[in-house]
């Protein structure tokens, strides 16, 4: 029958229980005597805590009403009320359970003093509403319109560019913040100082806004500046009618609440000490009683306590060994680590059951073990997607739960490490990492991140360094920071950046040489591929055409010879015509010499004529090509004007933010202390206006430098076309010229034919001599005009090895293009530092 613990205790229980019965029946006999006179103690025990219940609620009413005094509201009204409320009960149910006179007595002046404290404090909450009416119908409202009206000046006088005014008018806001931050503190704390001060810094406002009138001479500005004046008088009354009212609260606080207060505390403390007189004389009485019954229960509990150790022994031994064979089985357990092991689970009591239950739990702790080594195995073989799926329970399944999410972690890493490789792969370096990682894989993350945005860094200053060469700028570099090839790369683009745009200066040089007619200069710095084939054209197109020029000096220097051996033998030929027989073979000789130079210029004029034809053609196209140069300076140009008034804008955007964060700082202030936050934030964003205001006068200054380099392009640009035109035109002057010699020299080869033909047959027509001298001389001179004329323009050239001093009128001087900087293998080029603008410019934000 009492196989079970359960049984066997339960028995024990019982027996025990019996004993403690039958104690209890004399206890109670005993006890009856004690209660009677316990009862009056309790009834002063009871008087005792309604006094204190009254006091301690007394006590909060006063802090409610402290509390309602600083922070004014309905919460705190009914916070008081309940307070009050709950006092006036206690005093009530004082009335009926204090019977004793002199207590009576006391409670009933109890009564009286909390009516009274309650009269003063509805006095109090009707002022407390006529000083948050004055606040908020008043010095809020009121404030925010002399703000906005200030404000409003401000921004139209600033869009009229009416600097003065603007600055005059952010004073005027200055000061109406100064007012009303001294208002607030007022508020929050009642000190004439403050008030003083906020009246003086709106007396101090109008003699501002009157200096400001004056300068002022658009209406609806000086009609917003009379309404401030009425607004301004009406917040200067309401200030000194919230002191007012604010002397009167403290009179209430001062002369009536804090002296009921302490009264009434003290009148319930009054009630206790008299309770407590009375309690000290019961108090030994039942002491005495007590004493006799304890002495009686001690003797009856030395009996149970024997039979309660009888049984204590006997059963927890049998219980003991059931618990001892489970001990052996988790000691095996723990030293061998064989979750195979099982408990003995044959026996009929609890401890049976224990048995049964652990061995689950063994069952259950091998089968998560076996689960988890599959997980890991699976890992280890990089299959990421296997999981612990056994159904567990309690710390077994956090166990399961840790093992799935340390396989989820990897897979994670895994994926993204692959989704990474897979956009490298199709060219994109701007992928971001989203993994949520922790531990040594969020730093295998990082790592890629960095590397990402390296590579993403790099690429875009290169692409940027395209573009501006694309856009015919040489002077971008790539600035990124670069390690191993990447650092090869950047060096290299920078290296083939330098050699474009020294070969562009070299170019831009020789053709203002030539525009300025000095053809003795070509370019020297070293090249290769492209700019090599470029270098040599414009070297070549130099030669040729400064052998054009000195094959046509040489042509006028020949005609002019011939001229003048012309004109000196037609006067030889007038003085001698009566010798005209004996000197027909001299002059036949003469003649033929004289045809045979004239023919060799004719040839010289046509090769010329060839040359200058082909010097035409690459002038032209030269001035196509600079003119499409001024196009593109003049669309970056305008590009560089409309960025100007987008910053212009950022920084009228700047200017707005800031007021606004003043704003809110000024009612972030009135708030008090549920306002600092917002006071912090509102900081933060005027900061951050500032900031911006900053960049974006950092911004207009290089954007006005970079306008003012871009005129000056443009400008160079377009001479460099007008220069162009110039040479284009000279060259068909020249070419002209060079047709005219041509023909000039078939008309001296048909005279000279003639001459012969008259010198054969000047025995024959002597009689025509004079008239065929006359002739002569008359193309002879004609000849030497136009060799004289010839020389003049050639004289423009300057070439190399003429052996000739030539006068050039006015030529502008070419610039010598810098050399190539060769630079070294293993260091990076320097970057140019940024132009420096000298320009101090004040605009409306320094003066804010």
């Amino acid at each position: 029958m009492l196989k079970t613990i359960r049984a066997k205790l339960l028995a024990s229980f019982i027996f025990i229980t019996l004993l403690v019965i039958g104690m209890s029946i004399f206890s109670i006999s005993q006890t009856t005597d004690s209660a009677n006179g316990f009862k009056d103690y309790r009834e002063m025990a009871r008087d005792t805590v309604l006094a204190g219940q009254v006091q301690s609620n007394m006590l909060m009413v006063r802090m409610s009403a402290k509390t309602f005094m600083s922070n004014p509201g309905a919460k705190e009204v009914e916070q008081f009320n309940h307070y009050y409320n709950t006092v006036n009960d206690y005093i009530k149910t004082a009335k009926v359970e204090i019977q004793k006179p002199e207590r009576a007595k006391m409670v009933t002046e109890l009564d009286q003093k909390l009516q009274a404290y309650n009269g003063y404090f509805e006095a109090l909450q009707t002022l407390a509403k006529q000083r948050l009416d004055i606040i908020e119908n008043n010095l809020n409202k009121n404030g925010r319109l002399i703000e906005l009206l200030i404000s409003g000046i401000q921004r139209s006088a600033h869009e009229d560019k009416e600097h003065a005014v603007t600055y005059a008018a952010s004073a005027s806001v200055r000061t109406l913040l100064l007012g009303r931050i001294y208002a607030i503190k007022f508020m929050d704390d009642t000190q004439k100082s403050y008030m003083d001060r906020a009246v003086a810094e709106f007396r101090t406002l109008q003699n501002q806004l009157k200096n400001l009138e004056e300068s002022i001479k658009n209406p609806a500005r000086r009609k917003a500046i009379q309404q401030v004046y009425t607004y301004i008088e009406t917040y200067i009354s309401g200030v000194n009618a919230l002191n007012k009212v604010s002397i009167d609260i403290d009179n209430i606080v001062k002369n009536n609440l804090d002296v009921i207060g302490p009264q009434v505390a003290q009148l319930a403390e009054n009630i206790k000490i008299s309770i407590k007189k009375d309690q000290d004389r019961i108090g030994p009485e039942v002491q005495s009683m007590n004493d006799s019954i304890i002495t009686a229960l001690i003797v009856i509990s030395i009996i149970i306590t024997l039979v309660a150790t009888l049984i204590a022994i006997f059963i927890p031994k049998a219980i003991a060994t059931g618990i001892q064979n489970i001990q052996t089985t988790l000691e095996r357990i723990t030293d061998s680590g064989d979750f195979s092991v099982r408990a003995d689970d044959k026996r009929e009591d609890e401890l049976g059951h224990m048995g049964q239950s652990i061995n689950a739990l063994l069952s259950d702790m091998q089968n998560a073990i076996i689960e988890a080594n599959k997980v890991i195995s699976a890992i280890a073989d990089g299959n990421f997607d296997q999981r612990v799926t056994l159904d567990l329970a309690g710390d077994l399944n956090t166990l399961k739960q840790g093992i799935n999410n340390s396989a989820d972690s990897i897979n994670t890493t895994m994926t993204e490490l692959g989704r990474v490789m897979e956009a490298m792969n199709n060219g994109q370096f701007n992928v971001a990492v989203n993994a949520d990682l922790k531990g040594d894989f969020l730093t295998m993350m990082n790592n890629v991140r960095s590397t990402m945005e390296a590579l993403n860094d790099s690429i875009s200053d290169i692409v940027v360094v395209m573009n501006a060469m694309q856009e015919g700028e040489f002077n971008k570099r790539v600035e990124a920071d670069a390690r191993g090839e990447l650092l090869s790369l950047k060096q290299s683009i920078n290296h083939s950046m330098d050699a474009l745009e020294n070969a562009i200066e070299d170019t831009v040089f020789n053709i203002e040489a030539i525009a300025s007619g000095d053809l003795t200069h070509s370019i020297t710095n070293e090249y290769h591929g492209q700019l090599l084939r470029l270098k040599n054209s414009i070297n070549q197109s130099n030669q040729r055409l400064s052998e054009v020029v000195t094959k046509a000096l040489n042509a006028t220097s020949v005609v002019s010879g011939a001229a003048e051996e012309v004109s000196q033998g037609s006067i030889n030929l007038s003085q001698r015509v009566q010798e005209n027989a004996a000197a027909a073979e001299e002059t036949s000789a003469t003649m033929e010499e004289m045809s045979s130079a004239v023919t060799n210029n004719t040839e010289h004029a046509k090769e010329a004529t060839s040359v200058a034809h082909e010097v035409q053609q690459k002038s032209n196209e030269g001035v196509q090509v600079m003119q499409k140069t001024i196009e593109a300076m003049n669309a970056i140009q305008e590009s560089s004007h409309k960025i100007s008034d987008i910053v212009s804008l950022i920084d009228g955007i700047a200017f707005q933010t800031n007021l606004l964060a003043l704003n809110a700082a000024v009612e972030a202030a009135r708030a008090g202390d549920h306002g600092r936050g917002f006071a912090v934030v509102a900081g933060e964003v005027r900061s951050l206006a500032q900031k911006a205001a900053e960049a974006a006068k950092d911004i207009t200054n290089l954007i006005n430098e970079s306008v003012t380099r871009i005129d000056d392009g443009t400008k160079l640009a377009t001479e460099s076309g007008e220069m162009l035109t110039t040479i284009s035109a000279s060259v068909d002057n020249v070419t002209n010229m060079i047709e005219q010699i041509a023909d000039a020299s078939a008309q001296q080869m048909a005279g000279i034919q003639q001459a012969n033909t008259a010198i054969t047959q000047i025995d024959e027509v002597t009689q025509q001599n004079a008239a065929l001298v006359e002739e002569t001389s008359a193309a002879a001179e004609s000849l030497s005009d136009q060799a004289r004329i010839l020389q003049e323009d050639m004289a423009f050239f300057t070439v190399k090895n003429s052996g000739q001093s030539t006068a050039r009128l006015a030529a502008p001087k070419a610039t010598q293009p810098k050399a190539i900087a060769q630079p070294k293998p293993s260091a990076s080029l320097p970057t140019k530092p940024a132009p420096t603008s000298h320009a101090d410019k004040e605009d409306e934000w320094d003066d804010f």
